[in-house]
């Protein structure tokens, strides 16, 4: 979430707990992430042993994005061929 100063719009940890039932595979978080809620990293890697924090292009590596508001076009274009974005 890098849009507006001060936002604080980001999934709750009980998602992370969602695609750990579900079996999503590894769960890659951005550096911060729930900060803007006042919620620590704690709070999302104690919902699985799979979930852990990496950067932002990082983030956007991987098969599937999964993210709240649509990043700009730029971020978009810089994703892995073939991979899925879910807003």
């Amino acid at each position: 979430m890098h849009k507006e100063a001060g936002e604080r719009r980001d999934f709750l940890p009980s998602m992370v707990e969602f695609l750990d039932r579900v079996g999503t595979g590894e769960i890659i978080l951005e550096h911060g992430y729930g900060s803007g809620m006042d919620l620590g990293a704690e709070a999302y890697l104690s919902q699985s042993r799979r979930a852990r924090f990496a950067d932002y292009d990082e983030c956007f590596a991987q098969d599937i994005v999964l993210v709240l508001r649509c990043p700009p076009d730029d971020v978009i274009r810089r994703m892995r061929r073939g991979a899925v974005l879910v807003t």
